[in-house]
């Protein structure tokens, strides 16, 4: 399982018994903003079908939400190299996009849906 972990969700997956969680880069602190090159190659890295948490908006704790782009970018890793994701998604009011831009909607359902 890979993701941006807070102690919170550390906790409750060693409470589960998922002790081989890991963490996906995300944020670049030299540049202000999303380390796209590192978070995709961590997805590159990943073993086949982990479970990678995404949160699919207000990214907890840089407030800081991928463009389109970027989750097309993160979504065709997932497809490339057969990961699962699981989005979080409990800041919506937080969030500094519409809801209407949620990966769920744009990015892992069909055009036709």
């Amino acid at each position: 399982m890979h993701i941006t972990i807070d102690n919170n969700h550390r906790n409750i997956f060693e409470c589960s018994g998922l002790t081989d969680a890991r963490e996906y880069r995300y944020w670049d602190p030299a540049t202000c903003s999303i380390d796209m090159e590192g978070l995709l190659e961590d997805l590159r890295n990943a073993p086949k079908k982990s479970v990678i948490i995404l949160q699919a908006c207000s990214h907890n704790p840089t407030g800081l939400d991928p463009t389109r782009h970027q989750w097309s970018q993160i979504v065709d890793v997932l497809e490339v190299v057969n990961l699962l994701p699981y989005h979080v998604n409990t800041c919506q009011p937080a969030s500094s996009q519409p809801a209407s831009h949620s990966p769920n909607k744009n990015n892992f359902l069909p055009e036709s849906a």
